[in-house]
């Protein structure tokens, strides 16, 4: 996955982060159908916004074309081979 999304975004807008113990339902699909999780970083370099799931949340809209970018990358890839890299 991380090979893709390297070339779909360029090395430099790609980090592994360690893994965290939150909660979420993604781990329950993920024991029936092969996944995995990534987060998008949506604050405006330069701005702040509150927590995600807040009121104060202001993500920004830029991040939405990267997120489909990606996504559509990692489906066309899987699609074409079976597998993402």
């Amino acid at each position: 996955m991380a090979d893709r999304m390297n070339k779909t975004l360029g090395g430099h807008n790609v980090f592994e982060l360690p893994p965290t113990v939150g909660g979420e339902d993604f781990a329950y699909f993920s024991n029936e159908i092969p996944g995995f999780f990534f987060r998008l970083g949506v604050e405006k370099p330069g701005t702040t916004s509150g927590g995600l799931h807040t009121q104060t949340m202001t993500a920004d809209n830029e991040a939405v074309p990267v997120c489909v970018r990606t996504m559509t990358s990692l489906v066309l890839e899987y699609l074409s081979s079976g597998s993402v890299k």
